[in-house]
């Protein structure tokens, strides 16, 4: 077996391991599923029994886009990574990766800034 056993490789080199296992994104998939339907059920609880009142539809479709907003981003990044980073060598790669996350972080703030001021005005 060539495969190298985890315990042999560094710490800071686990992710990067996780990151290319199928089975890490099949558990994290099931879980994010899990969460969204107890939070779901959660939800309709409180709503049904008078806990929480129903949202007005300008905050729904706020809170609808200030979600879809990280997820953009984090599609936007997967997809300078595998189309940009992958042909840098290993080691710029991870600085530019470790670069990118302040930048993304940044654009996030001001583009939910921008959807919170643009939906207030509806």
């Amino acid at each position: 077996m060539n495969e190298e056993e985890p315990g042999e490789r560094p710490w800071w080199e686990w992710p990067a391991q996780w990151f290319r296992d199928a089975s890490f994104w099949r558990d994290v998939a099931a879980r994010s599923l899990a969460t969204l339907v107890a939070g779901g059920l959660a939800y309709l609880f409180a709503l049904g029994s008078g806990y929480i009142s129903r949202p007005e539809t300008v905050e729904l479709i706020r809170g609808v886009l200030i979600a879809l907003i990280p997820l953009v981003i984090v599609y936007v990044a997967y997809l300078v990574f595998r189309h940009v980073l992958v042909k840098l060598p290993p080691r710029p790669r991870v600085v530019v990766a470790v670069g990118l996350v302040p930048v993304l972080g940044v654009i996030a703030w001001i583009l939910s800034d921008a959807v919170i001021s643009i939906v207030a005005r509806l």
